[in-house]
């Protein structure tokens, strides 16, 4: 019984290392059929990211001291108003 066991074992795990490499196989197809970013476009790429992302950040920067001064000039009209 122990013999039939081992053998039925056997034919277990060779239909699933047959899967596993048919899988592997799918994926290095797949692979093939992506259509890779040539270097150029990554650099323009980067250039727009990182000059949007200077912008962006100079925009809160310029909004941040705008509401800075806002305030500023609020607490001075509070302080002549009511002391």
């Amino acid at each position: 019984m122990t013999v039939m066991n081992v053998h039925d074992k056997r034919e277990q795990k060779a239909p699933s290392m047959k899967k596993a490499y048919q899988f592997f196989e799918n994926v290095k197809e797949e692979f093939h059929k992506i259509q890779w970013t040539d270097g150029e476009e990554v650099k323009v790429y980067a250039k727009v990211i990182v000059f949007a992302t200077f912008i962006l950040g100079m925009a809160i920067y310029f909004a941040d001291l705008i509401i800075q001064k806002t305030l500023v000039v609020v607490d001075m009209i509070f302080r002549l108003l009511f002391g």
